[in-house]
């Protein structure tokens, strides 16, 4: 029995696709604390583009992706080839092309595997030919909004390798956060820099919190709460933080 295709399934094809092409790709992308999740983000030439992927094409996902319209150079829609009556597909077809300048990229996900079975070896040249290929092959190209380059400057500057961690269209806990990612720099300048003072720590760093103080206490907190890997010895800025290791 065939298994059934999932939004993570589309994503990793898309981002196949998109490295083909030369994008980096970014997955469950979180930039702001508490704001919207895009399920790809790529950055080829300066330029960004947002993707999210569905499993079919309907004003939820277009929804979504015009959250990030102003934000990105380009914003598209992914969703695999599925059968829907033509004045829907039309009427969708239509909008994308008149307003917002939101893409629609449609992988032929059946097709790919078709021709992928006439190759037992599964070459990924061959596999990436083919994707390629039919990627290029359906949809509407996104238009570049210009006037979204200051915030496009923005997303790509947060984009961070731990984003890479997580895997696109899977939903649920796992993906990076403006929290997550302070601690995770904290925790590396914490390992690097056995006894580095908390203020110091937070001066080195980039981090999201409307004060200084704001993240002292919150990366304080995240280490309390993390006692089997770090301790902090004092109080306030002057407070020293250790990795278990290091501390004995």
């Amino acid at each position: 029995m065939k298994q059934k295709l999932t939004e993570a399934d589309l994503a990793k094809h898309l981002i196949t696709a998109l490295t083909y092409d030369g994008w980096e790709c970014y997955s469950e992308v979180q930039i702001e604390a508490f704001g919207h999740r895009a399920d790809v983000v790529a950055v080829k030439n300066g330029k960004t583009w947002v993707f999210e992927c569905k499993l079919s094409a309907n004003m939820d996902v277009l929804g979504q992706a015009l959250r990030w319209v102003g934000q990105s150079h380009m914003v598209s829609i992914c969703t695999p080839l599925v059968n829907i009556s033509t004045s829907r597909e039309n009427f969708i077809h239509d909008w994308l092309m008149r307003a917002g300048g939101i893409g629609w990229h449609v992988l032929n996900i059946a097709m790919i595997e078709e021709k992928l079975a006439q190759f037992p070896d599964r070459n990924p040249q061959r596999y990436e030919e083919e994707l390629r290929r039919t990627y290029r092959s359906h949809g509407v190209d996104p238009k570049l909004n210009r006037s979204a380059h200051k915030n496009a400057v923005k997303l790509r500057g947060a984009l961070c390798p731990h984003m890479n961690n997580f895997v696109a269209g899977s939903g649920g806990s796992a993906y990076s956060t403006p929290y997550k990612r302070v601690m995770n720099d904290a925790e590396i300048m914490i390992r690097n820099y056995p006894g580095i003072e908390i203020g110091v720590l937070v001066d080195r760093i980039t981090h999201h919190y409307a004060s200084r103080v704001s993240a002292m206490n919150s990366i304080r907190s995240h280490i309390e709460r993390t006692k089997a890997a770090y301790r902090v010895d004092g109080a306030g800025k002057h407070a020293k933080v250790y990795p278990i290791e290091a501390s004995l």
